[in-house]
C-alpha cells in the first residue's frame, strides 16, 4: 500500500476565503478534480509546443521506421517525410486544434500545424485534416476528411478510433494531476455505477468528509492534512495553496486556488525529487470559469523537456454550435468519397459525378442510448498501481492525435 502524506497550505485573505475551514479547502480541491465535464461542447486552440530539437539521425530513424511500417519507400515521398519530420521536431511547432463532442463517443477533431501550413489562419484557412469518431451503434467507425486533397474516407473495416485532443482538460484539474487527490479522498461506498462522460474524467466520484477529517486530525501517521496561510508574491493575488506529499515516491504537488474566485485553479506544481517536474498554469478565465490560456511545462532530469502553450479561441461549453452536420457533412461534387470495408474500398462519390453524397446516407447518428457505466473498482486499482510506479508516470500522459 502506498503511504501518503498530504500537506495543505492555504492563504485566506479575501472575506469569503477567511470563513473557509480546513475541511472546506480540501473539499474544494477534490471538487475541482471531479468537476462535471459538459456533455456537448466545442473547443479550439492554438497550441505552441516547444521541445528538444531532433538530430538528423533521429529524423532518419523515424522516417525509416515509418516506411518500414507502411512498406513504402517511394523516393519522392521519402524526401517529403524527411522535411516534415525536421519541421515537426525543430524545437517549436504550432498546432491548430479544434474538437467537437456530442456525448461520450461521437467526436470530431480538426487539425493543422505550422509544419504543414506555416501561415495557417483559422478564420481564413481550412484545417489540413478532420477526423470523426462515431458511436458503437454505427456501422461506420471513423471518417477522415482531407480538404487539400478533396477526399473523404469512411472506415468500416476496423474498430480503431482516433485519439482525441482532450482540450477539455483545461476546464478542470487535469486527470494526471488530480489522481493522487482523488485516490486518497474518495468515498468508495458511494462512488459506484457512475456514468463517465469522458474516458479519463473523474466526474461523479464522491468526496469522503470522514477521510478528510481523519487526515486533518493527524490520526493517520502515513497521511496527514495541514492547513496554513501564505501570500502570493509574484502577483497581487490572494491564493489558497494546497500542497500534497507522497513520501515513499517522493512526490510533492501544490495546487493554487484564487481566493477571490475559488472556481479558478491558477497553478499546479508537481515534482518527484529526481529532477522530474510538471508545472501547469491557467489564466484569462471567462464568465464560465474557462481559462483561455493554459501552459504546461515539464522537466526531465532537471532539464527542460517541453512547453505546451494553449491559447484558446473557442470555448462553447453549452454546445450551441454542435449539430449533426458537424459529424455527417455533405461533400462538394469535386470530392472523392470512399468507404473502407473489410472486403475492400467502395467508391461513394466520383468527382466526375454531380451527385451530392452526405455522410448521413451511410450512417445512423444518434446519441448513445446509455453511456457505458463507470467501473469504480477498476479506477481505484489503476490509481494505486500508478502511484506505486515512478511518479513521473503521473506527470506524463501520452497523447497521439495521429495514427
Amino acid at each position: 500500500m502506498v503511504n501518503f502524506v498530504i500537506v495543505v497550505k492555504a492563504q485566506v485573505l479575501s472575506n469569503n476565503a477567511k470563513q473557509l475551514s480546513d475541511l472546506d479547502v480540501v473539499k474544494i480541491l477534490f471538487n475541482h478534480a471531479t468537476k462535471p465535464v459538459p456533455n456537448k461542447m466545442r473547443l479550439a486552440a492554438q497550441v505552441e509546443v516547444t521541445s528538444e530539437n531532433w538530430t538528423e539521425n533521429q529524423v532518419l530513424d523515424y522516417v525509416n521506421k515509418l516506411e518500414s511500417k507502411l512498406n513504402d519507400s517511394n523516393p519522392k515521398l521519402r524526401e517529403y517525410r524527411i522535411q516534415y519530420a525536421r519541421k515537426s521536431h525543430s524545437g517549436i511547432v504550432t498546432n491548430y486544434l479544434q474538437e467537437w463532442f456530442d456525448g461520450r463517443e461521437i467526436w470530431r477533431g480538426d487539425k493543422s500545424d505550422s509544419a504543414v501550413n506555416p501561415s495557417f489562419d483559422p478564420e481564413k484557412n481550412k484545417y489540413f485534416q478532420s477526423m470523426v469518431n462515431y458511436s458503437k451503434s454505427n456501422n461506420i467507425t471513423t471518417l477522415t476528411i482531407t480538404p487539400e486533397a478533396k477526399s473523404a474516407a469512411f472506415n468500416a473495416a476496423t474498430s480503431s478510433k482516433w485519439s482525441r485532443f482532450d482540450l477539455w482538460e483545461a476546464y478542470i484539474i487535469e486527470p494526471n494531476a488530480g489522481l493522487p487527490i482523488v485516490t486518497e479522498l474518495l468515498d468508495k461506498s458511494r462512488s459506484v455505477n457512475l456514468e463517465n462522460r469522458l474516458n479519463t474524467s473523474y466526474e461523479g466520484l464522491v468526496f469522503s468528509a470522514s477521510k478528510a477529517k481523519k487526515l486533518l486530525s493527524g490520526e493517520d501517521e502515513n497521511v496527514q492534512l495541514q492547513v496554513s496561510r501564505v501570500a502570493s508574491t509574484s502577483k497581487s493575488l490572494e491564493m489558497l495553496v494546497v500542497t500534497l506529499k507522497i513520501n515513499n515516491v517522493g512526490l510533492v504537488a501544490s495546487y493554487y486556488l484564487d481566493a477571490r474566485n475559488l472556481d479558478h485553479i491558477l497553478k499546479i506544481e508537481m515534482s518527484d525529487g529526481l529532477g522530474n517536474r510538471y508545472l501547469s498554469e491557467r489564466d484569462r478565465f471567462d464568465k464560465n470559469d474557462f481559462p483561455w490560456l493554459w501552459v504546461v511545462r515539464t522537466e526531465e532530469n532537471a532539464k527542460p523537456a517541453s512547453v505546451s502553450r494553449h491559447i484558446f479561441s473557442i470555448a462553447d461549453l453549452d454546445g450551441l454550435t454542435v449539430n449533426e452536420s458537424v459529424f455527417s457533412p455533405t461533400f462538394p461534387t469535386d470530392y472523392t468519397v470512399v468507404r473502407q470495408d473489410p472486403t475492400g474500398t467502395v467508391f461513394l462519390q466520383n468527382p466526375n459525378h454531380t451527385k451530392l453524397v452526405s455522410a448521413s446516407t451511410d450512417l445512423h447518428l444518434q446519441t448513445p442510448p446509455q453511456a457505458i457505466r463507470f467501473k469504480i473498482r477498476m479506477i481505484i486499482i489503476l490509481m494505486l498501481f500508478i502511484t506505486s510506479l515512478s511518479i513521473f508516470l503521473i506527470f506524463n500522459k501520452a497523447k497521439n492525435a495521429n495514427k
